[in-house]
């Protein structure tokens, strides 16, 4: 009788976990879960296919690239989601193994953040392609858009002893952008991965985080950061709990994933991961992940994958049991 009770009961649970499982299917077939039911905020993550030509001017392929970001913002912005994040190198692929001058092409001077006068590139024509077609994205789907681009600065050696010989640095970088379409957040990622010396990386390691107007705090790494204690170390310990993860991550099987590393990081440290992954094979694998829990994600290493996971993220991840002391890479 006890064992007929006990069976009944595990059918029963069974039966509750299928529906849970079936109701928060993404109508894509990906799965995707409601975390909680309050204090959650909704959002996006582009795996992307670079699209464009080498043969093409700079110009044109940023016009492609953009105008597919547009597309997806509008999709996202249709289901709901506040924020959205673009994969590392989409808008300078083109320019891969062609060296400073040509990746030049792709980027601009980018101006820092001015908290007393939010500077708003949408629709002033002075600013940069990029610049300008990222704010507007932002303001006009009032939502929050995160994407990798070039900083490309102008120096000199006459006051900066450390000004590359062609006069300017290339970095890569991460700008945020608010509902409102202002530039809220720009970040020089800091460790490269056999990106060097073709781009550039700070003296020291930036520490950067941007404040959304739906209440979350959001910090920036880009890739090979996330191995490092510095800046992901730092911006943790300063309660930095979300991560917009712009990355093109080389996957090296099998214990070396790119949606491996995300949920294993996000497990370890209680946070929330927002991956975004070029979508060419090797390199594929992205998702959204909250304390190791799986809210969307896609893998697929044998073909180009391009798509738009979107998932409801809650503000404050459930804390990990146990902290290490430090990440794995400590320099």
């Amino acid at each position: 009788k006890k064992r007929k009770k006990k069976k009944t009961m595990l059918s029963t649970v069974f039966l509750l976990w299928m529906a849970t499982f079936l109701a928060s299917a993404d109508s894509n077939g990906s799965s995707s879960r409601r975390l909680g039911l309050g204090g959650h905020y909704r959002a996006a993550v582009v795996q992307y296919g670079f699209h464009g030509s080498p043969l093409n001017a700079a110009h044109k392929n940023l016009e492609l690239v953009l105008g597919d970001f547009r597309n997806f913002t509008a999709q996202a912005a249709t289901q709901g989601a506040q924020i959205i994040v673009f994969p590392e190198g989409a808008t300078y692929w083109m320019a891969h193994g062609r060296g400073r001058d040509v990746y030049a092409t792709y980027g601009q001077d980018i101006p820092p953040v001015n908290a007393s006068a939010p500077f708003v590139p949408c629709g002033k024509t002075d600013s940069s392609y990029l610049l300008q077609h990222a704010s507007c994205m932002a303001q006009e789907y009032h939502t929050v858009v995160v994407l990798n681009t070039l900083d490309v600065k102008p120096c000199t050696n006459h006051t900066d002893p450390h000004c590359p010989a062609d006069g300017r640095y290339v970095f890569n970088t991460d700008v945020a952008f608010s509902e409102q379409g202002q530039l809220v957040a720009v970040y020089h990622k800091s460790h490269l991965a056999g990106e060097a010396p073709t781009f550039d990386k700070p003296v020291v390691p930036e520490v950067v985080y941007f404040d959304a107007g739906f209440g979350v705090r959001f910090g920036l790494v880009i890739c090979f950061d996330l191995e490092f204690q510095k800046p992901f170390r730092q911006l943790y310990d300063m309660g930095v709990r979300n991560f917009p993860f712009a990355t093109w991550w080389v996957n090296s099987p099998p214990t070396y994933n790119a949606v491996m590393v995300q949920q294993g990081k996000s497990r370890t440290w209680g946070i929330n991961i927002l991956g975004a992954n070029c979508g060419e094979p090797e390199f594929e694998g992205s998702g959204i992940f909250s304390s190791g829990q799986v809210i969307s994600q896609i893998f697929n290493a044998t073909h180009t994958a391009t798509a738009l996971l979107v998932g409801d993220v809650p503000i404050a991840p459930l804390e990990a049991s146990s902290r290490p002391s430090a990440t794995t890479t400590t320099t």
